[in-house]
């Protein structure tokens, strides 16, 4: 099954968000997107080219850290306010009601795991900082070449 490409899809320019740009140009306007995602403590890699995609309408919806820069920087405003569409019409995750079970449900059923397990926000840290070297245990320690050979040190 091919996926049609983002040339194959009509395009609709976002001229909200090129207004709101004003007139900074598209780098100047990353490096204040780059700001302000500082600013709340997101990492955000937006570059002009980023921007002019934005306002060429290659980008319907932000992923979730550029939404919440966007809305960082124009308080009040929702993503519809900025000239995107809603997430669900674009990720197509409001065409399957949530009744519905998750893909995979009844395999999992089927196995006695559970349907659903809640996935932690931060991964768990590592029991030892490397699985072959225990706490506690000796590392070898890195013996000069000369000494190796029986040369004198």
């Amino acid at each position: 099954m091919t996926r049609p490409s983002s040339t194959s899809r009509s395009t609709v320019p976002n001229e909200v968000f090129r207004q709101l740009r004003g007139g900074l140009s598209p780098g100047e306007f990353a490096a204040a997107v780059r700001r302000a995602a500082r600013e709340i403590g997101e990492r955000v890699s937006c570059d002009a080219r980023y921007v002019g995609r934005v306002e060429a309408g290659e980008i319907r919806c932000p992923n979730y850290a550029y939404e919440r820069v966007f809305l960082h920087m124009f308080p009040g405003r929702t993503l519809t306010d900025l000239g995107f569409q809603p997430r669900e019409t674009v990720r197509g995750r409001g065409a399957r009601p949530r009744t519905a079970p998750a893909p995979g449900a009844a395999w999992l059923a089927g196995c006695g795991a559970p349907a659903h397990r809640p996935v932690p926000w931060r991964a768990e840290p590592a029991r030892h900082p490397h699985p072959h070297h225990p706490p506690g245990s000796r590392r070898p320690v890195a013996v000069p070449a000369r000494a190796r050979r029986g040369a004198p040190g």
